[in-house]
C-alpha cells in the first residue's frame, strides 16, 4: 500500500513538471526581421524589430533574444539585448555600430544563432576619409589631336620643300601642336562604368539574396545560392535550382495559403520585398 502511495506521488510530480514546463521547450524556431536595416552610420542609433516563429508558425513569447555582430575584419564585438514589442512574439533592440566597416551579426532567440546579411556601416558624419573626387581636364577627341597632327606634318613638310622662312615659323608651331596633341593622347582616360547587362547580379537579385536571410527563409530552405554556414532544417525543399513564374511567386510569397495549403508562414512581405524575392529565385 505504501508502495502505490509512493508511485501515485511520483506521478502526480511527473505530471506537475510537464504542466509547468514551457510549452515552447526544445525544437526549432525561424526568426523573421521585420525590414534591412539601411542607411546605418557609426555612432547612431538604429532600431530593428522582429519576430520569432517556433516550427515558423507560432510567435515564441518570453524570450530573452541577444544580438551580436562583429567587424568582419574582426576585433570589433557588439551585444545588445532584444525587449519585447507589440503582438507576441515580436521583439527590438537598439543597436549602435561603434565603427564604419562591414559588420557580421547574428540573432540567438530560441535554439541555433541566426545569421543575418551583412551590415554597410558608413563613417559617422564629420568623420568621413572619403577621397575628394579629382578634377580631370577635358581632353580633345582622338580624332581630333590626329586631325591637327596631320596638318602640322603637312605644313611642316610643304615648309621644308619651298624653303620659305616663315612658312617654316608656321610650320614648326604646327609640328609643336601635334606633338602636344600626341602626347595627350597617351594620357589616361577614365574608366568607363561597368554595363549594368554585365556578369554582375543586379541590386534587386542582391536585396533578394539578403531578404532570403532576414526573412528566416534559410532556416527551412537551402539554397546553395546564398553564402552562409547556416544549418537549414531542410523542412522545405531545396530552392538552389527552383524557378517560377513572377505570376505564381508573387501569389505565393505575398500569401502562401491562399495558392494552396502549406506549412509556410505569411511573412508580411511588402510588394519591393516580394519583387527582389523573386528576381533572386529566379536568377542563375
Amino acid at each position: 500500500m505504501k508502495d502505490m502511495r509512493i508511485i501515485a506521488l511520483l506521478v502526480s510530480i511527473s505530471l506537475a513538471l510537464a504542466i509547468v514546463t514551457p510549452a515552447h521547450a526544445g525544437g526549432w524556431a525561424v526568426v523573421v526581421l521585420d525590414a534591412l536595416p539601411e542607411g546605418l552610420r557609426a555612432g547612431e542609433s538604429v532600431t530593428i524589430g522582429f519576430t520569432v516563429l517556433q516550427h515558423g508558425q507560432t510567435p515564441l513569447a518570453g524570450l530573452t533574444p541577444v544580438v551580436r555582430a562583429r567587424l568582419s575584419t574582426g576585433g570589433e564585438l557588439m551585444r545588445a539585448e532584444a525587449l519585447p514589442e507589440g503582438a507576441a512574439g515580436h521583439y527590438t533592440a537598439e543597436l549602435v555600430f561603434p565603427l564604419e566597416g562591414e559588420w557580421m551579426w547574428e540573432i540567438e532567440a530560441f535554439g541555433a544563432a541566426h545569421e543575418m546579411p551583412q551590415l554597410s556601416v558608413a563613417a559617422a558624419l564629420g568623420a568621413s576619409t572619403m577621397e575628394q573626387p579629382k578634377l580631370v581636364p577635358n581632353l580633345p577627341s582622338s580624332a581630333t589631336l590626329a586631325l591637327v597632327a596631320a596638318v602640322g606634318g603637312l605644313a611642316l613638310g610643304l615648309a621644308l620643300g619651298r624653303g620659305n622662312l616663315r612658312a617654316r615659323r608656321w610650320a614648326l608651331v604646327a609640328t609643336a601642336v601635334a606633338a602636344l596633341g600626341i602626347g595627350m593622347l597617351a594620357l589616361p582616360r577614365p574608366a568607363a562604368s561597368e554595363s549594368s547587362s554585365g556578369a554582375a547580379p543586379s541590386n534587386l537579385e542582391q536585396q533578394g539574396r539578403q531578404l532570403f536571410m532576414a526573412k528566416g527563409c534559410i532556416t527551412c530552405h537551402v539554397n546553395h545560392k546564398v553564402d552562409t554556414d547556416f544549418e537549414t532544417v531542410e523542412v522545405g525543399p531545396n530552392l538552389t535550382a527552383y524557378r517560377n513564374s513572377a505570376e505564381f511567386l508573387s501569389a505565393w510569397l505575398a500569401d502562401p495559403n491562399s495558392v494552396r495549403p502549406a506549412k509556410m508562414p505569411d511573412l508580411n512581405l511588402s510588394e519591393p520585398e516580394i519583387l527582389a524575392l523573386i528576381a533572386f529565385l529566379n536568377s542563375d
